[in-house]
């Protein structure tokens, strides 16, 4: 059952690499979904993907809404990153990724996970 665990080494945490994505990242959009994501070509960690997830403060002023969200992302993000992780770890990649939730409203799991396959189904289909 641990095979869908997401490990401590996957937390983007390192300011500086959340700045270079910020500055330099891609991004793709699906409701209520924001992706922004760099790939590179780095000899440590090749086939590693890291991430991060962002609820708005000015949007969700209750520290109860943004934690939901957060937890929601990550579930749906756990439970469908499998084909990612096999591209990444064929195309000998290093992927960081923030998730940013866009929507003005606390939305149910059902529309998180939707925008979450759409989301990451347009990032597998990217040419690297």
């Amino acid at each position: 059952m641990k095979q869908f665990g997401i490990k401590k080494i996957e937390r983007l945490k390192s300011k500086k690499s959340i700045d270079t994505l910020f500055a330099k990242g891609d991004s793709v959009f699906a409701y209520p979904l924001k992706l922004i994501y760099k790939t590179t070509t780095e000899t440590d960690n090749l086939g590693l993907i890291s991430f991060g997830i962002s609820v708005p403060k000015r949007s969700f002023k209750r520290a109860v809404d943004r934690n939901l969200l957060k937890r929601r992302i990550r579930e749906a993000y756990r439970l469908n990153n499998h084909p990612l992780k096999n591209h990444i770890s064929e195309s000998q990649h290093q992927l960081s990724m923030m998730f940013i939730y866009v929507g003005k409203t606390v939305e149910p799991y059902e529309i998180i996970e939707k925008g979450m396959t759409k989301v990451l189904s347009n990032l597998e289909q990217k040419p690297k």
